[in-house]
């Protein structure tokens, strides 16, 4: 079995992305998972993780600048890709077809994430990388835990994965910083509902009564 490693792939650790470039992880992790919003608008409270984002945020919503027409249509947008997607999608003819069953679509790499799809012999779990759907046989149906913790009973199926559980367990690493106040976490997951329940103010309503909680599987 090839690893991530030998393909020079960089994984999260905390969800199925993977890239070949370091600096795309640490974008993603700073985005997706540590919520770091480092660029704040002048006009209103948005916050971006990236300067482009903010300036396409600036144009479009305070300047109302609308760059880039659709040929076809009225259609504006400040983002050239989106008037892209816009006539792909609403004015494009040309379809692409995939023969062993009906899918089609109008964007070629929307083609090309249907065809290279990695199955479950197990289950209904489908992902874009073979590395990822080797873990996850190994990990939920196989159950292989080649990784031990010296210090308990630990066994885990990636080496980062101990390596957390080391640094959360035993060495009470807190890695995971609050950018809004000074808590800090072992994990992520504690990281999310601290900024969910203190800073955002989320609550998930139970549909028979009143009950209201931060964790929606408490309310449901």
């Amino acid at each position: 079995m090839e690893t991530a490693q030998k393909m020079n792939i960089f994984e999260c650790d905390f969800c199925d992305f993977q890239t070949k470039f370091k600096h795309n992880l640490n974008r993603h992790v700073n985005e997706a998972h540590k919520r770091i919003r480092k660029f704040q608008c002048d006009h209103c409270d948005y916050k971006s993780a990236r300067t482009n984002t903010l300036q396409n945020h600036i144009r479009s919503v305070h300047q109302r600048v609308r760059f880039y027409k659709c040929k076809h249509c009225d259609f504006k947008s400040t983002q050239r890709i989106k008037v892209q997607t816009h006539i792909k999608t609403v004015h494009a003819i040309v379809k692409f077809v995939f023969n062993p069953c009906d899918y089609n679509t109008v964007r070629k790499n929307h083609l090309y994430k249907h065809i290279n799809i990695f199955e479950c012999d197990f289950c209904d779990f489908q992902t874009k990388y073979k590395y990822n759907l080797n873990i996850h046989v190994n990990e939920v149906h196989k159950r292989i835990r080649n990784f031990e913790c010296e210090q308990c009973d630990y066994k885990a199926v990636r080496n980062n994965t101990l390596q957390n559980h080391i640094k959360a367990v035993h060495q009470r690493v807190k890695n995971f910083e609050c950018q809004y106040c000074e808590f800090k976490s072992t994990k992520i997951y504690s990281l999310q509902i601290h900024i969910k329940t203190v800073h955002e103010k989320i609550k998930f309503v139970c549909n028979h009564c009143e009950y209201k909680n931060s964790k929606k599987k408490t309310a449901t």
